[in-house]
């Protein structure tokens, strides 16, 4: 989770940066060389820094969760990540399978045993 926070800010602030490079011709980040004047370039960095910001958003949207959710068959009591399984389907059985929370609200009995 802390990775898609990490990357969704940093792209963020890249795209403040690229806005601001357009608006002042000046940086806020002065990541670029001190020889090279802003104003020259200011379009060229703005369009790169803007784009690299869109690309870790685009990123951070579409990065998985490291939290797996597992799933339980009701009939043979296996368990499975849900990433997996195609549309939560037990390998074995051919059965829709259930979230384990709701799994074990159904079967008490069942935590018993773990």
């Amino acid at each position: 989770m802390t990775n898609k926070f990490g990357y969704s800010l940093l792209g963020i602030i890249l795209l403040v940066e690229s806005i601001y490079v357009f608006l002042t011709n000046k940086t806020i980040l002065k990541t670029i060389n001190y020889n090279i004047k802003v104003n020259e370039y200011s379009d060229t960095y703005g369009i790169q820094v803007g784009v690299i910001g869109v690309l870790l958003l685009y990123y951070a949207y579409n990065l998985k969760s490291d939290v797996k959710e597992f799933t339980k068959c009701p009939k043979c009591k296996e368990s499975y990540d849900s990433i997996t399984l195609k549309s939560n389907m037990c390998p074995k059985c051919h059965i829709k399978t259930i979230e384990i929370d709701e799994y074990f609200k159904k079967y008490p009995r069942d935590l018993e045993d773990v």
